[in-house]
């Protein structure tokens, strides 16, 4: 808002200026007695004052005025041209200036989200990974204990065995003392047999 209302004092001071000098530019076409109408009637009137044609004393000196003032009038509305100019290209240079600096401060601002969001999730899969490798460790240790509990039973079983066999077969050795007694017990099984399983 601030800057269209610069431009528009800007516009009023320059048409101030252009006023003024046409009022000036009025009234020296005023003081002439013939006006000019156009500006190659004008430099057609000049070139045949210059050469001494058809110029008059009095007539010819208002005609230099008016055409010093018209030159005058035209460089100065050049200038200002050239400052309107001017201004209007550092003022465009200035916004797409602005402008480059905001895309940039976006782009950083989106870089530094990406990055945090990224940090974030490296941490994430980190604490993830870690819990993941935390949990694997810990059913390996409680399978490796339940294998060796299971592998120590296994052992002491077998060891139990072992020494029951040796046992029964130290046990076995006084049951039946001689032949004769092996046979006897074999007829008197066989005289009344007995289910093995009731």
């Amino acid at each position: 808002m601030f800057r269209r209302g610069a431009a528009a004092c800007a516009r009023l001071a320059r048409d101030a200026r252009v006023a003024a000098c046409a009022r000036e530019t009025t009234r020296a076409t005023a003081v002439t007695t013939a006006p000019i109408a156009s500006s190659s009637s004008s430099r057609r009137l000049a070139s045949s004052e210059t050469e001494g044609g058809r110029g008059q004393g009095e007539g010819a000196g208002r005609d230099d005025a008016w055409l010093a003032a018209r030159r005058a009038w035209r460089s100065e509305l050049n200038d200002m041209r050239k400052a309107w100019r001017a201004d209007f290209d550092r003022q465009a240079e200035e916004r797409a200036k602005a402008a480059e600096e905001a895309r940039a401060e976006t782009a950083r601002a989106k870089a530094e989200r990406l990055a945090e969001r990224a940090k974030a999730r490296a941490a994430r899969a980190g604490a993830s990974a870690r819990s993941h490798e935390d949990a694997r460790r810990v059913k390996d240790r409680r399978m490796r204990v339940i294998a060796a509990r299971r592998n120590q039973r296994a052992h002491v079983m077998s060891l139990r065995r072992q020494a029951r066999e040796v046992d029964l077969l130290k046990e076995s050795r006084s049951w039946i003392e001689t032949p004769e007694e092996l046979e006897e017990r074999i007829e008197r099984a066989l005289a009344s047999p007995e289910r093995l399983f009731k």
